[in-house]
């Protein structure tokens, strides 16, 4: 298989925002809690590791099992790359790709759990996700609140496993970092989800935005996230410490306001029914022609993800700071 192929299957912003602030959130924990010195680097870095392959290798699974839907997608105009579809790869290669990443993963999580048992706890839920998100018979993409069952138990797991298996604690801390990474994850997801609306709709994936779209949830997932961290700040969690997600929660409810302004634009364009002008005036400067083809309206919906996947990598950098700073 060719390095450009292996290079486009690791959509890095996912990957970055996903795995790589969990293992940085988890470990900023639990240096804070417990100092650098309790921490065993070897066993959480093979932790990390098996983290992020995990999540590499539901990249070439997504391109098997969505093939027909990602066939309607708008694939180039929204800056991705699906290697079935433009020939870098065939389904052999990345079956026996992902096969392979799955079996190395579950090896270091077997390696892991010899050192810290609990960890095989933390390392099934991981698995589970990626298997109840993609295989059937759960299958949870192709149903409505995928968010929910996946994003949240994976996020928050994800940096409690990391800070367990660097202290061989179970931390509070991490829990509470969880929660935040996971809140943006959602809102990430949830951003995914609306700029594929169209495909996603004709393929029968009928994700919550799919099934339920006349509800702004671009701009109620980031507000429930809200909602989550001052009700931990109310729970006796520092305040000061949950200051950056706080700000940058409401810098994703304004993006969230807007891609739903533009969902919503677009679907009363076509004689789609929903809510009369939601929130438009909040974003009278987007232009009109936006709306007026799926392939332009999902476009514009892709550089608003691509700054809320950016929200998230900035999150995850200045909070871990934080907890190893402050």
């Amino acid at each position: 298989m060719r390095l450009r192929t292996l290079y486009h299957l690791g959509n890095w912003g996912p990957l970055m925002s996903w795995s790589g602030c969990a293992i940085m959130l988890g470990i900023g924990s639990a240096i804070r809690e417990a100092g650098a010195d309790s921490v065993d680097w070897p066993l959480v870095m093979i932790a990390a590791a098996g983290t992020v392959i995990i999540q590499y290798a539901a990249h070439p699974v997504n391109d098997l099992l969505d093939y027909s839907v990602d066939a309607r997608a708008n694939i180039k105009g929204t800056g991705r790359h699906k290697v079935l579809h433009s020939g870098l790869a065939t389904r052999s290669e990345l079956v026996q790709l992902s096969s392979l990443l799955i079996i190395v993963a579950i090896g270091m999580m077997l390696y892991v759990t010899l050192m810290r048992p609990l960890a095989l706890v933390f390392g099934l839920v991981g698995l589970f996700g990626l298997w109840s998100y993609n295989w059937t018979p759960l299958r949870l993409s192709y149903y409505p609140f995928s968010e929910l069952a996946v994003d949240i138990p994976v996020n928050i797991t994800m940096v409690m496993a990391i800070a367990f298996v660097a202290v061989d604690q179970v931390l509070y801390l991490a829990f509470v970092m969880g929660i935040v990474q996971a809140s943006l994850a959602m809102t990430m997801h949830t951003s995914y989800f609306a700029m594929d609306t169209e495909s996603d709709s004709i393929g029968g994936k009928r994700s919550t935005i799919v099934a339920y779209p006349r509800f702004p949830w671009c701009t109620i997932y980031p507000s429930v996230g809200l909602v989550a961290v001052a009700a931990l700040a109310l729970l006796g969690t520092e305040a000061w410490l949950l200051a950056i997600p706080a700000v940058l929660l409401v810098v994703e409810i304004s993006f969230g306001l807007k891609m739903d302004w533009i969902r919503f634009t677009y679907l009363r364009k076509h004689g789609r029914g929903v809510r009369e002008k939601f929130f438009e005036r909040l974003f009278a400067n987007v232009p009109a022609s936006v709306t007026d083809d799926w392939q332009t309206t999902s476009s514009e919906m892709r550089k608003i993800l691509t700054k809320q996947t950016m929200i998230m990598i900035v999150n995850g950098i200045l909070l871990t700071a934080v907890l190893l700073v402050v």
